[in-house]
């Protein structure tokens, strides 16, 4: 499945630590709707205490693959 470009954009200046994914600006309720829906489907999950989205392991690889793609990862 395709990912809007302006979601690639927002994934591309995210901030990755570790187990977690920070967004680096206050987005608009629409586009950061979009871009919770992406990272929830690759299994992130929003933490109001950390204020990023959590994973079970690090998503460096997976949003990499999805910024150069402009796709979800898998067949």
């Amino acid at each position: 499945m395709k990912i809007d470009t302006d979601v690639l954009t927002v994934l591309s200046q995210a901030e990755i630590s570790g187990k977690s994914l920070t967004l680096q600006e206050r987005l608009d309720r629409n586009l950061y709707d979009r871009a919770n829906r992406v990272l929830e489907a690759i299994g992130g999950w929003w933490s109001r205490k950390a204020s990023a989205h959590i994973f079970e392991a690090d998503p460096t690889d997976t949003i990499e693959t999805m910024i150069l793609t402009g796709k979800f990862p898998g067949p």
